[in-house]
């Protein structure tokens, strides 16, 4: 048996385009997320999550001077505050800890999907 170290190992990408599709996830503590595929350009620092309460539909942006801070290990973590958690996980089991929604991108810029 032969140990190697596992800081000499490392991950091979054969290209640099994600394959994982544009998600937004919000846990019912309000921590959300966002896949790398939504962010506009690298280095994006803030975000704008809108809902359409009638249609159960949500919208994202990412740019500069938007409502959220990006943060976490990959800038790619905010928290929303409790109410709106609550109504975007309405319809969501109590059991389930956390909404994830497939998102797509429209023309005029913005990431689209449904609660």
């Amino acid at each position: 048996m032969t140990f190697i170290s596992v800081s000499t190992i490392k991950k091979v990408r054969k290209d640099k385009v994600s394959n994982v599709p544009a998600k937004l996830t919000v846990r019912r503590r309000g921590m959300a997320y966002i896949t790398k595929a939504v962010m506009a350009a690298p280095g994006d620092q803030t975000i704008d999550v809108q809902i359409d309460e009638v249609l159960r539909q949500v919208r994202v942006q990412t740019g500069a001077g938007l409502t959220y801070q990006l943060g976490g290990g990959v800038g790619h973590t905010f928290y929303v505050n409790s109410a709106v958690a609550k109504l975007m996980m309405r319809d969501i089991p109590a059991q389930d800890e956390a909404i994830i929604v497939e998102l797509s991108k429209a023309a005029d810029g913005w990431w689209y999907g449904y609660l």
